[in-house]
């Protein structure tokens, strides 16, 4: 049996604030406009603007969503998780130094099967997130729950747009004078396997396979 409120004031009120800010980009997602405030956040609201992620037992959609397009109401879904979390990632990143990647979401779905959920950079085509999830799991008990999912893809998206790509050059007997045109979020090192005349504080283990080399970034 579905719970007819699964969500409700008394888990919004238990929430933390970055929890909060989860359900409300969520909330703003699903139905584009932002979650009341006061006497207007009710159970009924809540359950009601966020039900197409409610517990089912013998359903993937909640039959107030369900339109006959299954497929659409699934996309419905994750877009509603993953796209709150590419907003407060994006959020996130404005406020660190470096370039601010533009975030983009597809969704590419099967209401039988899985449906896989890609985010990446579109200046740079990079890949920074994918998951595959069943349409008929992809459902949250409390606000709590949702939260946490938005949260956990926020926080993957930051750490990978963070995470600089590394080009490896390898030199044996000849020196690099110049690399250009290095695409946004690809650094270079140049592994110099010639260290006999290097001198020793200069000398490192090589990130390829160990053996002692002079790293020099790009």
């Amino acid at each position: 049996m579905n719970q007819p409120v699964p969500f409700t004031r008394a888990q919004w009120d238990a929430l933390h604030p970055d929890e909060q800010a989860a359900v409300a980009a969520v909330h703003e997602q699903l139905i584009g406009l932002p979650l009341p405030e006061d006497i207007a956040l009710t159970d009924e609201h809540l359950s009601t603007a966020l039900r197409l992620l409610r517990p089912l037992t013998e359903a993937i959609l909640p039959d107030e969503e369900n339109d006959g397009d299954v497929t659409g109401g699934v996309q419905r879904k994750f877009h509603g998780i993953h796209d709150a979390a590419r907003r407060l990632a994006e959020a996130r990143l404005a406020q660190l130094p470096g370039r601010l990647p533009r975030l983009r979401v597809l969704v590419e779905t099967d209401a039988q099967d899985l449906t896989r959920v890609v985010v990446f950079d579109e200046d740079s085509q990079r890949l920074l997130f994918h998951e595959d999830g069943d349409a008929a799991e992809f459902q949250f008990a409390d606000l709590r729950a949702i939260a946490g999912k938005v949260l956990a893809v926020r926080d993957a998206l930051v750490a990978a747009a963070r995470r600089e790509r590394i080009i490896h050059v390898v030199v044996q007997g000849g020196v690099v004078q110049e690399v250009t045109d290095v695409p946004p979020g690809i650094g270079v090192q140049v592994v110099d396997y010639d260290v006999d005349r290097a001198e020793r504080e200069h000398v490192t283990r090589s990130p390829l396979d160990g053996e002692p080399c002079v790293l020099t970034k790009f």
